[in-house]
């Protein structure tokens, strides 16, 4: 009976060769749901749920998750003012937004435009494997249940690209009605289709229905928020960590009293390196500005500025590159490195890198690229330094050759009242 419903319904599909507009996907029955304006529909999952009797205010309680218009945000309490389309949650606050996460103890926004202030808060920007993590306790899936879903999202993937072959197909041939073989290839499709979407991963199966029905709702308006929201350049990472981090017309991000590093650490530990400054200015595929900043290799203090400016932008431009700091080896103490990158055009550019050396002086290297027409172009690399240590050693060396090979007795001690002994004794 399911095959021929099936069959009949891509039958009625191949013969509409006109493409239909798309309209809103209309939400599952029972799903608890707020509608701040006419684009975005909230789904909002809590424990305990109020509102006042004109229906301006909504106070959420408990495990609150309201997931829609590109965000994602968990907290414990969330007060929600309709009419002024503002937003405050409350205790162990997470919010996603694009590919960021930002956690901390409240969060106030405006939905409308999209700003924000988040009280002791930490963001991150770019990082696979924190969006993986804040999405499992949002969605409630293991590391098996998201390969199901990738894998699932392939099968469904393929069936779709299939189906739209088909459906081509039919519309570039002369004929008024499809062949019986191509209504069943298609109603099969269509099974397959709907066998997939509905099989639950076996861990959800194991679920109660309820708090399995929980989840996939919020999977599937995740889905729909997330493709509806815009996406940063995933080529940089960062994280600011702040008493206060806001977020003004969109794409500008201020921290106060805050710590910024481009380094990827586990939990607790400390990075690499990064800057402590009084406030941080960063704006998205622009620039990051720190007033008075202080650099921190492996949480000590190193070197003081009273400003800096940083790119943090996807595409390339000539400035100052991240500089890099080496210590450990005693052939040449501390190391202090400064890449400048020169951009020509899009198929030159090069890098002039300064290393300066405690125990061997300067070091000034030049890296040139251009890149021609297919599989044609060059690599230019240099360098030059004047290595007090290998000038030191040559001395002693030219020293020592004289002192073997030459026929009088030679003075080599470098003390000048044993030096002129030695000369007076062999005069």
């Amino acid at each position: 009976m399911l095959r021929e419903l099936l069959a009949a319904i891509g039958l009625s599909i191949l013969l509409s060769t006109a493409s239909a507009a798309r309209g809103q996907e209309a939400p599952a029955n029972g799903t608890p749901r707020l509608q701040l304006n006419a684009q975005d529909e909230i789904l909002y999952d809590a424990r305990s749920t109020s509102f006042d009797k004109d229906g301006q205010r909504y106070v959420f309680d408990g495990d609150v998750v309201l997931i829609g218009g590109g965000y994602v945000i968990t907290a414990d309490t969330v007060d929600v003012q309709y009419t002024s389309k503002e937003l405050t949650a409350k205790g162990h606050v997470l919010f996603m937004y694009q590919n960021a996460v930002f956690t901390g103890e409240q969060i106030h926004l405006q939905w409308q435009t999209g700003d924000f202030t988040i009280q002791n808060a930490v963001f991150v920007s770019n990082d696979p494997k924190e969006i993986a993590e804040a999405e499992r306790r949002v969605l409630g899936q293991s590391i098996e249940e998201l390969n199901y879903e990738a894998a699932r999202k392939t099968q469904i993937s393929s069936i779709t690209t299939k189906k739209t072959e088909m459906r081509e197909t039919f519309r570039q041939s002369p004929a008024f009605e499809p062949e019986k073989s191509v209504v069943e290839d298609y109603a099969r499709l269509l099974e397959q289709q709907q066998l997939i979407q509905q099989a639950p991963a076996p861990s959800q199966a194991e679920r109660d229905p309820d708090r399995r029905k929980r989840f996939e709702d919020r999977r599937r308006y995740w889905e729909k928020s997330r493709a509806a929201a815009a996406t940063l350049p995933s080529n940089y990472y960062f994280r600011i960590e702040g008493d206060t981090i806001q977020r003004r017309d969109g794409y500008l991000y201020r921290a106060n009293s805050a710590t910024f590093t481009p380094c990827i650490c586990e939990e607790g530990e400390t990075p690499a390196w990064g800057f402590q400054a009084e406030s941080i200015d960063a704006l998205q595929e622009g620039y990051v500005d720190l007033r008075n900043p202080i650099l921190k290799i492996k949480g000590m203090p190193i070197l003081y500025l009273p400003y800096l400016k940083m790119p943090l932008k996807a595409q390339r431009q000539s400035g100052f590159l991240m500089p890099r700091v080496q210590t450990g080896e005693a052939k040449n103490g501390f190391v202090f490195t400064q890449p400048v990158f020169l951009d020509f055009a899009p198929n030159a550019d090069a890098t002039v890198t300064t290393d300066i050396f405690q125990k061997r002086g300067t070091r000034v290297g030049v890296e040139a690229r251009y890149v021609g027409r297919q599989y044609s172009g060059f690599r230019l690399q240099s360098e030059l330094i004047r290595d007090t240590s290998w000038l030191e050693t040559g001395v002693q060396l030219e020293e020592l050759q004289r002192y073997y090979l030459s026929e009088e007795p030679f003075c080599v001690s470098t003390d000048p009242i044993e030096k002129q002994a030695c000369e007076q004794n062999q005069v």
